[in-house]
C-alpha cells in the first residue's frame, strides 16, 4: 500500500525539472507584459520595504544597495535550482528583535530546520493544521497594518502620510499594480502641487522648539532603539 503523503527524497533534487519551455504558450505571453512587468515592480518594491521595515527596527542603519545585492544574487540562485523569488522575512526579523534575540544563531538554526523540511520524506503541511497558518498569516496583517497605516503618521509629514493611506484604498479597489500606479500618480500630483515640502516631523516635539545640532558622527533616530550594546539617541 502506496501512501501519498511520502515521496522519495530524491525528488527535492529534481525540482528543475517541472520548468519545460517546450509547455510553454509562448503566444499569450505579449498579452500578459503589463502583468510580468507589474509583478517585477512590485516585487523590487516589497524587497526595498522589507529593508525598510527591518531598518526602523535596529539601532544601526543598514546599507541598501549591499542588502538589495544580496536579495538579487539568493533570487538567482533560487532560479537557477527550481525555486521561488522571494525576499527577507522581515517579520521574523522584527519578531526576533523584539524579543530580544541578537545571536546569528537564530538565522543558522531556521535554516537548518528549513533544509530538514526540503529534504524530509513527508509533506509538513500535511500534518499542520491549517488554522495555524491562518491565525499567523492574520496576527501579521493586523501588526503590519496598525503599524503602516497609523503608528507610521508619526513619521511621516501630512503629505506623506496621505500618500500612505491612499495607495491602500486604491489597491483595494483597482487591484495591485493599478493601485500602485494610480498611488504613484497622486504622489506626482501632491508634489506638483508643492506639498512634498513640508517636512516630516515628530507629532511629539514642542511646536516652534528649535532642534540642536548633533555633533558629527552621530545620527538622528525619530525613536529609541537599542540592543545588547548600545542605546539610540532620541531627541
Amino acid at each position: 500500500m502506496r501512501i501519498h503523503s511520502f515521496y522519495p527524497i530524491s525528488t527535492r533534487y529534481h525540482t528543475w525539472d517541472f520548468i519545460k519551455f517546450d509547455k510553454v504558450i509562448w503566444g499569450a505571453f505579449p498579452s500578459q507584459i503589463f502583468t510580468v512587468c507589474s509583478m517585477i515592480f512590485v516585487v523590487a518594491l516589497s524587497s526595498s520595504l522589507d529593508i525598510a521595515a527591518i531598518d526602523l527596527e535596529v539601532s544601526k542603519p543598514l546599507v541598501y544597495d549591499y542588502e538589495l545585492a544580496m536579495i538579487g544574487v539568493s533570487n538567482l540562485l533560487s532560479g537557477l535550482t527550481g525555486g521561488y523569488t522571494g525576499s527577507y522575512i522581515f517579520s521574523q526579523s522584527i519578531f526576533s528583535l523584539r524579543a530580544g534575540i541578537r545571536s546569528r544563531l537564530a538565522g543558522f538554526i531556521t535554516a537548518l530546520i528549513q533544509a530538514i523540511a526540503v529534504v524530509m520524506p513527508i509533506s509538513i503541511l500535511s500534518v499542520v493544521p491549517n488554522f495555524i497558518f491562518a491565525s499567523l498569516l492574520i496576527m501579521i496583517c493586523v501588526d503590519l497594518m496598525i503599524e503602516w497605516l497609523w503608528d507610521v503618521r508619526k513619521k511621516l509629514s501630512n503629505a506623506e502620510y496621505s500618500v500612505a493611506l491612499m495607495t491602500f484604498f486604491l489597491i483595494q479597489f483597482l487591484g495591485v499594480a493599478y493601485g500602485i500606479v494610480a498611488g504613484i500618480g497622486y504622489h506626482l500630483i501632491l508634489s506638483n502641487l508643492g506639498f512634498h515640502d513640508e517636512k516630516s516631523v515628530d507629532k511629539n516635539d514642542t511646536v516652534g522648539e528649535e532642534t540642536p545640532l548633533l555633533e558629527e558622527g552621530t545620527t538622528y533616530n525619530s525613536t529609541p532603539k537599542s540592543d545588547d550594546n548600545e542605546i539610540g539617541l532620541s531627541i
